[in-house]
């Protein structure tokens, strides 16, 4: 379709001065051109057909697209590009900073709500451990006393059987 080696630099310093100088319809350029026609004919035949195509493809009116050849020219021509580089290189560091500084408080407030659910979390674990530790304990105890019972019970019952019986042996009688 078109020429690449023909740069945009090029294009827009021989290019077309007002919207009357492009006739989208026909495919025409009417160019000053110093080099006697010769860079003009280079235009014509890398643009010839791709004016269609991108029409056809991307659906843009023939207005709006001569508007956007025209705004892109008047921007090359007056010398805009270095300034507009220097704004949005600007504008893209401060977007960055903004980002930084959301996103880092957006990381705190999710730490803080994670930290929230995780000592909720820790402490139903922990309860549920302390009750589970806490029977183990009781029922350990149980069985502890349950086993001195029944070591002392004896000991005991012997102990009172024989004082009940000396007892008996020096009181039979009144008894």
């Amino acid at each position: 379709s078109g020429d690449p080696s023909i740069e945009a630099s090029t294009l827009c310093d021989a290019g077309a001065q007002t919207s009357e100088d492009i006739d989208t319809r026909s495919g025409s350029f009417k160019m000053t051109d110093p080099l006697g026609g010769a860079l003009a004919e280079k235009v014509i035949h890398a643009f010839a057909g791709v004016e269609e195509e991108v029409t056809t493809k991307c659906h843009i009116s023939d207005r709006a697209l001569t508007a956007s050849a025209i705004h892109l020219q008047r921007i090359r021509r007056r010398g805009y590009l270095p300034r507009m580089q220097r704004i949005w290189s600007r504008r893209h560091h401060a977007a960055v900073i903004i980002q930084r500084l959301c996103r880092g408080r957006q990381g705190r407030e999710y730490a803080a709500q994670w930290r929230a659910l995780r000592d909720a979390s820790l402490l139903k674990i922990q309860c549920i451990r302390r009750g589970i530790i806490g029977r183990r304990v009781a029922k350990e105890k149980e069985r502890v006393a349950t086993s001195l019972v029944l070591l002392l019970q004896p000991l005991c019952r012997g102990r009172i059987a024989r004082t009940y019986s000396s007892w008996l042996r020096e009181h039979w009688q009144s008894a």
